[in-house]
């Protein structure tokens, strides 16, 4: 694998974190399936992003959302009170 595109991944994974946060604090809860949707990510990758900002501690896992048919999806929130500063390119 050349720099460039290790760089690239690299800025891309930056670009999906930094946009699932935006979205997540504009929106306040929102179910995992909802994120990939609005933000054109698969599910695995929307997984990846959530626990990181959880682990960060940024956002939680909230309690299950309204279901619109299956199962109950589990909501994911940003936590108010996180250290969050947003940067605007």
């Amino acid at each position: 694998m050349n720099r460039r595109s290790i760089g690239n991944q690299r800025d891309l994974k930056h670009s999906n974190f930094s946009r699932m946060l935006s979205t997540l604090q504009r929106e306040g809860l929102a179910s995992k399936s909802d994120l990939a949707r609005l933000l054109g990510l698969s599910i695995v990758t929307v997984t990846k992003i959530c626990d990181s900002l959880i682990e960060k501690g940024y956002c939680r896992y909230s309690e299950q959302m309204e279901s619109t048919g299956g199962r109950r999806p589990t909501g994911v929130e940003f936590i108010p009170q996180s250290k969050f500063i947003g940067v605007a390119d």
